[in-house]
């Protein structure tokens, strides 16, 4: 049986033995350069670099535009001592336009001798670098790409900077998007984003919802993710720097935040809440709050703890459900759930 559907055969038992009757759609991704974003550990084998056997094994699964050059990179490097030396990690950002930035990361201090010889690594290779050590970080170009996505009616910006999280597959991202907004296109009122990062969801969804405010802790993914609202002219939609529990705190009237007083959150209608936790779900908290909304929009890198979560969210029926293979060949599946209020 192809992987795919052991994939799905799995979280289908997992949902019918709790009792919780699903139909997702499956949304499958090619099995090879499907990663925009992609970690690279190196090792030492007599006297030069090499990708460690789990990052050969991977090779094939970053972009082609990150495919095609990394074990030229890698050449290159090793030809040049400075650029070898102490070096431990590659760290890759693509978009499909095949645009690159990479992120040398060195267990040594980078000086200008470093800087000279990054310099003609990236005029040779056209490509952006970043030199990462523990005192110090040089930026050769830019350190984001400008990804692409095409949706159903149009295509949108998103600018993707090192060191924040981002979807890696953007084949399927584009799948989920599409998914979400035709899921959600006759939904009244407003949309409150939990765990928002740069806006992906947010900015997609801005055109089904009056107003939307999202919400991040990651101070880099909300200047990232304001950017991406003036780089698609977007004006229906704010973002604020808070966690999920400050959110509720907030809501409950419990605290009052500067970032986000009161009167501000009266200025919504919210009967929507979409929430994209980290692999450990949501808190019960969280879930709590959330409960007070018409609609969730439940978005999982988990099947389990969004099972979990789902479970205990007994207020709401699922009334649309989808998985998507972001990580051809791996364990790893992503779902999505639209809840309504019973």
């Amino acid at each position: 049986m192809p992987t795919f559907l052991k994939k799905y055969e799995k979280v289908m038992k997992e949902y019918r033995n709790s009792g919780i009757d699903i139909n997702p759609v499956f949304y499958d991704s090619p099995e090879q350069n499907y990663r925009m974003r992609v970690e690279y550990n190196l090792i030492k084998k007599n006297g030069n670099l090499e990708f460690s056997e789990f990052s050969k094994e991977t090779l094939n699964r970053a972009s082609k535009s990150i495919y095609l050059i990394a074990e030229l990179l890698l050449e290159y490097i090793n030809s040049i001592e400075v650029l070898k030396n102490k070096l431990f990690r590659l760290d890759f950002i693509s978009n499909q336009k095949g645009e690159i930035v990479m992120t040398m990361i060195y267990h040594k201090e980078i000086n200008d001798e470093w800087k000279k010889q990054a310099n003609s690594l990236k005029e040779k290779f056209k490509i952006n670098i970043i030199g990462q050590s523990k005192k110090k970080k040089i930026v050769l170009g830019n350190e984001y790409v400008i990804e692409d996505i095409h949706l159903l009616k149009k295509t949108l910006k998103y600018k993707y900077s090192y060191g924040i999280f981002t979807q890696p597959n953007s084949i399927i991202n584009q799948k989920m998007l599409n998914w979400v907004i035709e899921s959600t296109k006759n939904i009244d009122g407003d949309l409150l984003e939990l765990y928002c990062g740069c806006g992906n969801f947010t900015i997609a969804l801005s055109e089904n919802f009056d107003k939307i405010l999202g919400s991040e802790i990651v101070k880099k993914s909300i200047v990232d993710a304001k950017y991406n609202i003036e780089l698609n002219d977007i004006n229906n939609v704010e973002f604020v720097r808070m966690s999920s529990q400050e959110i509720e705190l907030a809501f409950n009237n419990s605290r009052e935040f500067n970032r986000l007083p009161s009167k501000q959150i009266k200025k919504y209608n919210f009967n929507t809440v979409l929430v994209d936790p980290p692999r450990s779900g949501l808190t019960d908290d969280v879930i709590k709050f959330i409960k007070n909304f018409k609609t969730i929009i439940y978005i999982s890198c988990n099947p389990e703890t969004c099972l979990r979560d789902i479970i205990k969210l007994d207020t709401h029926k699922i009334i649309n459900s989808a998985l998507f293979d972001q990580f051809p060949g791996t364990d790893h599946i992503e779902s999505g759930f639209i809840l309504n209020k019973i």
